[in-house]
């Protein structure tokens, strides 16, 4: 997969969830995760600036968020991009659930609960919205 498309290491979704669960436990307090998050965010590849347009942009954030999608196959992938730093590093960690998924499958998931990774708890009620 060619930049900026996001694809983690992991085989599966459940196995790239799984690590990111399992970097964020190592972290005391959630400054310590929203930093980690942040840098995350900062290590991603560069987001072309022609996407960062009405047509990429997700609607319902409070911050701007842009995202691309390519097909592979039946297989999607994402690349994305926002001018907050936080949510330029907790998108990748809510697409590694749906990367390479197949359209059919799409169109029935839900994501991981942010309950499970303590989300909820830890983020104004701006930050769960988009």
């Amino acid at each position: 997969m060619d930049a900026p498309f996001v694809v983690p290491p992991e085989e599966s979704a459940a196995e790239a969830i799984e690590a990111i669960r399992d970097e964020l436990e190592l972290f005391d307090d959630w400054m310590e995760r929203y930093q980690y998050i942040i840098e995350m965010g900062r290590k991603l590849p560069p987001f072309p600036s022609v996407w960062q347009d009405d047509a990429h942009r997700v609607p319902g954030c409070q911050s701007q968020v842009w995202l691309e999608e390519k097909a592979e196959g039946d297989r999607l992938y994402f690349a994305g991009q926002s001018d907050a730093a936080i949510v330029s590093g907790w998108w990748p960690c809510c697409c590694v659930s749906i990367r390479g998924a197949h359209g059919q499958r799409l169109q029935r998931l839900t994501l991981p609960s942010c309950a499970t990774s303590g989300w909820c708890r830890h983020s104004p009620p701006t930050g769960v919205t988009g």
